[in-house]
């Protein structure tokens, strides 16, 4: 099994971004050492990377069905999620996302989100790394699940969806 894949979900109404999104992932990403999954129900015409794997989905399912038709069966430990809409806007170190895979591994942390976002709560989070910050979302957060960009172990977000 590999380590992570980025999984990028799209639909075609947005693929008036995909000129930017992809720029950036061209601009930014060494395609021949990170996989990229780009999760779309058409392409329509729109031309990509032969690197980047394209999976479709039926518009018919729900939003949280078709990101698990499409991630039950990836062999990647884990995934980092991603909309179209959330831009790379520097360079991707393959090395900095496996060094907070192993960070995750050795405190059995299953998801990082990319920034703070959990809302209100009457807990004080547990900070467990300083730079970059990693602490705990407290069990009665408002936004205790959120949709941003993360890292998540994959077992956990095919439980989650």
């Amino acid at each position: 099994m590999n380590t992570f894949c980025i999984f990028l979900y799209s639909h075609s109404d947005y693929s008036d971004v995909w000129d930017l999104t992809f720029g950036q992932i061209y601009n930014h990403i060494n395609l021949d050492n990170v996989s990229i999954v780009f999760c779309v129900d058409k392409l329509n015409n729109y031309k990509i990377d032969d690197r980047i794997k394209i999976v479709y989905y039926d518009t018919s399912q729900i939003y949280t069905d078709r990101v698990f038709s499409n991630i039950k069966n990836l062999n990647y430990e884990y995934i980092l999620f991603l909309h179209e809409d959330w831009v790379i806007t520097n360079d991707f170190s393959n090395e900095y996302v496996l060094s907070q895979i192993d960070f995750m591994k050795k405190n059995n942390i299953l998801h990082i989100r990319s920034y703070k976002n959990f809302g209100r709560s009457n807990t004080k989070p547990t900070i467990f790394h300083k730079s970059p910050t990693i602490c705990n979302i407290p069990n009665d957060s408002r936004n205790f699940i959120s949709l941003q960009p993360g890292l998540w172990e994959k077992n956990i977000f095919i439980e989650l969806y």
